[in-house]
């Protein structure tokens, strides 16, 4: 497969979802904030590990796993 389409989703009212590429923990610091469907681009042919991490932050609630 040459590219996938990966998206996200939560039933919290009002959360944002911030995620990251490099296998770090995002966060609103360290992380992009998610606006739509993230592109994974590979060559065709050859195999393609990308480790997508995300987590759900709302104001006065805790942040999630």
């Amino acid at each position: 497969m040459e590219e996938q389409s990966v998206t996200f989703g939560t039933t919290t009212e009002g959360a944002e979802i911030y995620y990251t590429t490099d296998g770090s923990i995002p966060s609103k610091e360290n992380g992009t904030k998610y606006t739509g469907a993230i592109l994974v681009t590979g060559t065709p042919g050859q195999n393609v590990t990308t480790t997508i991490k995300a987590m759900a932050v709302k104001d006065g609630m805790r942040n999630s796993d």
